[in-house]
């Protein structure tokens, strides 16, 4: 996938969902980065998909 699309996949999602924007937890530290979240989610989704199989 092209870094282009992948910023503006990302841009939808973020914008979409909360879940995926940055945040400080309770010790103001930042979280993962939202490249993390969506790679791990597509990772996730990959596995699933290959499970069923």
């Amino acid at each position: 996938m092209q870094r282009s699309l992948f910023n503006k996949i990302m841009s939808a999602i973020c914008n979409h969902d909360p879940y995926f924007v940055q945040k400080n937890d309770v010790f103001h530290v930042l979280g993962l980065l939202p490249e993390q979240k969506i790679i791990i989610a597509l990772r996730m989704e990959n596995l699933q998909i290959k499970w069923m199989r």
